[in-house]
């Protein structure tokens, strides 16, 4: 999850970006912030989410507390 988290900025906001941009509009991706990633990272991951549970409901745990 590290090295997705540390690639993400070239390899899928780079497109999604260029997506979004090529309808006129421009994305916002505050949970991206740079900050907010450096304090996830250094929360262990069973805090983060709840592999368990389903997809869209286990994964945003801490975004849902």
């Amino acid at each position: 999850m590290k090295l997705d988290m540390q690639r993400i900025w070239k390899r899928n906001l780079g497109r999604d970006d260029r997506c979004i941009a090529d309808n006129g509009k421009e994305a916002r991706f505050p949970f991206l912030d740079e900050d907010v990633i450096r304090l996830l990272l250094n929360i262990p991951l069973w805090e983060v989410a709840n592999l368990e549970q389903p997809s869209g409901i286990g994964d945003k745990k801490i975004l849902r507390e």
